[in-house]
């Protein structure tokens, strides 16, 4: 129900529009030149007109003075307060100067001012997708419904993912319909969060992608991205085969299932090509990215420069990054981080320095601390919001990224250093990292390790006491122990080392800290181990382990089959 003013305006302008509607009695004039309307009477006096105009503009007068309708925006007679202080500027340092050589530098061109485009609004569909419609079943059984009830346990009390995916796989018959909408979101989004990606998650979320396929259900593109994402990232080394495999799924989605690419499926796919190292399979990548008309983002110009790095080429590594500062992408560590690694395989070590430093000068004036190896989540919510950022061009002044060193940096250097065999370069870098209150973490630990499995112990400064206080250090902060780390640590025992006792020992001390965390020793740092072990007793082992990577033989004919799926098809 209207309130009074707006009613009142509301049959005012009905009785002046002639449509006579009165839900609720009006002044006295108005009620008599409705009531004369409808019951003509010749000694009637005619209706005031200017009577029905006064109650008119009175009545739009009470409605614009309702309290209950009145805008948000107040006005006030009282003068207005003074303003605040000013505060300290925070606003970022310009992008740092892009090393050319060794000894020069060629400052980046200005970033261009926001270009007034129309912002690109999602809609309420887009924002907030409409939920799966579910096929449903009863449940059969007890033993069904123990079963389904063990599975929401284990979902809703953020269980182990292996354990949520057991209790999962343990549902009889069809498990889809036994689930809730809300309930399959959430276990998709349990392994599309997982931090490390190995063979075990993809097959678990394949296998969960197989049977919405299975139910017909809608797959969005996201998922779609994560599958292909699990293909290309679940093994350290990417061979052809997988790369391959990425595609196959890539190509079939989008004939079977109605799925429409974006530009982070090739930002997967160009990074799964970037790993195997076939540089014809990126370049037909970003021949496909020009005939679609996809705009390239943060993640595929940090790609292109990491695949510069890679293939040796810092000149396309610098035209990359000046590409990208013109676009008005927002630089941040992860970028610097791509640029420093790309130019270190190039052994352009003095150009690395000279950015290390402006790093080091940019993290000293921000107040925020670097991100440490465990706040990845941190790192992905960041990029995603520099990318929304960039696409959007919401206010990008008001954006104060992230630009001094970050544990990845740290890890960066002191491998490089210990690549080198410069233990003082390793000492520098630590005593940086206590400056910035960066504690040594896991990359940096695993980088020190392999200093000592590619030095130790001819090296004075790579010697076994070195190698006893640091693997000291390392079971003492009991850090996370992942597939990397366990591998560390068995090749730098094993060339240090010439007791087979030791290695065990230190193998059986990992295993009892993998225990308690919940983890499982992984087939390939296994398999690193067997062979170290082996090689004490003198069987035959390989001299290097590529941890779990394998050479494929040459396939020169699929690289023609993925010209037919994107040109020809």
């Amino acid at each position: 129900m209207l309130p009074l003013p707006i009613a009142d305006a509301a049959a005012a302008v009905r009785i002046c529009g002639r449509r006579v509607v009165l839900r609720r009695p009006l002044a006295r004039h108005v009620a008599a030149a409705a009531s004369a309307r409808r019951h003509p009477n010749e000694n009637a006096r005619p209706p005031d007109v200017a009577a029905i105009d006064r109650a008119f503009v009175n009545a739009l007068v009470r409605a614009s003075l309702c309290r209950e309708h009145q805008p948000a925006r107040a006005y006030s007679t009282l003068p207005a307060p003074p303003p605040p202080p000013p505060q300290p500027s925070t606003t970022s340092p310009p992008p740092p100067p892009l090393p050319t050589s060794d000894t020069e530098t060629l400052p980046p061109p200005p970033p261009p001012p926001p270009a007034h485009k129309p912002r690109l609004w999602r809609s309420i569909f887009q924002a907030k997708p409409r939920p799966r419609a579910l096929p449903w079943r009863f449940v059969g059984s007890l033993a069904e419904l123990e079963a389904l009830r063990r599975f929401r346990k284990a979902l809703e009390h953020e269980a182990a993912l292996a354990v949520v995916y057991e209790a999962y796989a343990a549902l009889p018959g069809a498990r889809l319909p036994l689930l809730t909408g809300r309930e399959l979101d959430k276990l998709l989004t349990r392994f599309m969060t997982v931090p490390i990606r190995d063979q075990t998650t993809m097959l678990q979320y394949l296998s969960i992608i197989d049977d919405m396929n299975t139910c017909a259900l809608r797959v969005t593109v996201n998922e779609w991205n994560q599958a292909i994402s699990f293909i290309t990232k679940a093994s350290k080394y990417t061979s052809a085969a997988e790369v391959r495999a990425a595609f196959e799924l890539f190509s079939q989605a989008e004939k079977d299932h109605g799925f429409r690419p974006n530009i982070t499926t090739f930002n997967i796919l160009l990074y799964g090509a970037m790993k195997s190292g076939s540089v014809q399979v990126v370049d037909q990548l970003l021949v496909e990215l020009r005939r679609r008309e996809l705009a390239f983002d943060r993640f595929t110009y940090t790609t292109l420069i990491t695949h510069c790095g890679i293939t040796g080429d810092s000149q396309g590594a610098s035209d990359v990054y000046k590409n990208m500062v013109a676009a008005g992408e927002i630089i941040d560590t992860a970028v610097l981080n791509a640029l420093m690694t790309a130019l270190l395989r190039c052994e352009k070590l003095a150009a690395a320095e000279q950015l290390y430093t402006y790093m080091k000068t940019a993290g000293s004036k921000d107040p925020r601390p670097p991100l440490l190896d465990e706040d990845w989540q941190i790192r992905r919510s960041e990029a995603q919001q520099y990318k929304d950022y960039s696409s959007l061009r919401r206010a990008p002044n008001k954006v104060v990224p992230r630009l001094g060193p970050d544990a990845a940096t740290f890890g960066l250097l002191t491998l490089s250093h210990s690549l080198q065999g410069n233990w003082d370069g390793v000492q520098a870098v630590l005593a940086d990292m206590a400056q910035f209150g960066v504690p040594v973490g896991r990359s940096t630990y695993a980088a020190l390790l392999r200093g000592f499995a590619w030095h130790g112990p001819g090296a004075a400064a790579w010697s076994r006491p070195r190698l006893e206080g640091l693997l000291r250090d390392v079971m003492d902060a009991r850090i996370e122990w992942n597939r990397q780390m366990c591998i560390a640590v068995v090749k730098a025992v094993a060339k240090c080392y010439d007791e087979v006792g030791v290695l065990e020992k230190v193998w059986a001390e990992i295993g009892e800290q993998m225990e308690a965390q919940g983890g499982t020793m992984h087939e390939t740092a296994r398999q690193t181990y067997e062979d170290a072990r082996n090689a004490y007793y003198g069987e035959e082992a390989p001299v290097e382990h590529e941890e779990g990577h394998q050479e494929e033989p040459a396939d020169e004919s699929w690289e023609t089959q993925l010209r037919k799926v994107f040109l020809d098809g």
